[in-house]
């Protein structure tokens, strides 16, 4: 190599440590929290999970050197945010809940209550492009209402960021009310009076409808349906029950698919029994081995307020057997 050659060479590793030196000038880690609970409505008294995920979000710098042998820049990305270390995170929550358990943090962070709605966790260490998670484990008041839960992380700005607009989020819950204990609750079951149907003669039904709750239950509706063609006798109650009733068609409006029984009165921790009559159109007959169905929901429209309102349906079915 003449001197020549030896200056060129020499020019090319002073640019390249340089260039290098003044890519890799790092810069401030960023913070960036969210946040989300395991439901969107928990039940008066329920217990809920909400997690906080505090990331440090990356940054990356083209790194470029030159190849001596080929004297061509050679270019890459390179990590180039600082790390965060005594992280410090700020949860806070209104609306009455209470820890159920206590908070759990990862990556460092020691979690401590400093009051009754407000856990710090201390301490984190969160490598650039890594994240820390806590989780808080909460209890809803015993009543109806909103729950908001919020974080923020380095809530004293003690660390450098590229950006202090995104170390906070929040989540909100509903908490459904607990239930009046002075309601009616409706259940139902149905079976038949026979055991089979041969596809042709009518076929009988009872529906037995249970008031569960310690208050009289007014303006009972129910639906019922034979998702057969058939015709569909006027339904008998049990006892002086009043009631009325009207047709539920199928779409065409050609038949009747079902019927609506309205304005039973069932006394609290009270029965009443309904017998259905149908009659099956033929032919063609259902085949061999079919079912010969019937369904049914209690109060369709919702007109009655019961301590449970997802015990309302009621089904069974009659064995099609040919002669």
């Amino acid at each position: 190599m003449n001197l020549s050659q030896a200056c060129r060479a020499a020019a090319f590793v002073a640019s390249n440590l340089v260039l290098a030196a003044s890519a890799l000038a790092q810069v401030n880690a960023d913070l960036s929290t969210t946040i989300s609970a395991n439901v969107t409505t928990v039940a008066a008294n329920g217990n809920l999970t909400v997690t906080v995920t505090v990331a440090n979000l990356p940054q990356y710098k083209q790194v470029c050197t030159f190849d001596p042998d080929t004297h061509r820049k050679v270019c890459e990305p390179v990590l180039n945010s600082a790390n965060a270390s005594g992280v410090v995170v700020d949860i806070s929550w209104t609306g009455g809940a209470t820890l159920s358990m206590p908070a759990v943090g990862d990556s460092g962070l020691n979690c401590q209550p400093i009051s009754d709605a407000v856990v710090r966790c201390t301490g984190g260490f969160i490598a650039a492009g890594d994240a820390a998670r806590i989780t808080i484990p909460l209890r809803a008041p015993n009543a109806g209402g909103a729950l908001s839960v919020t974080a923020v992380a380095d809530p004293a700005n003690a660390i450098a960021e590229r950006s202090e607009t995104n170390n906070g989020a929040g989540v909100a819950v509903t908490v459904r009310p607990p239930p009046n204990p002075n309601l009616a609750d409706l259940t139902a079951y149905a079976y038949p009076l026979q055991s089979t149907t041969d596809g042709k003669q009518p076929v009988e039904f009872n529906v037995v409808i249970n008031n569960a709750g310690p208050v009289d239950a007014y303006n009972v509706s129910v639906d019922y349906f034979v998702r057969v063609k058939s015709e569909l006798a006027t339904p008998i109650f049990s006892g002086d029950t009043a009631f009325d009733w009207e047709p539920i068609w199928d779409p065409l409006h050609t038949y009747w698919v079902g019927i609506r029984v309205t304005k039973v009165f069932i006394r609290a921790w009270g029965s009443v029994t309904m017998k259905v009559r149908a009659i099956p159109f033929w032919p063609p007959l259902q085949p061999n081995g079919a079912t010969y169905p019937l369904t049914g929901q209690l109060d369709p429209l919702g007109l009655v307020q019961e301590l449970n309102e997802d015990n309302n349906g009621f089904g069974t079915g009659v064995l099609v057997v040919h002669p």
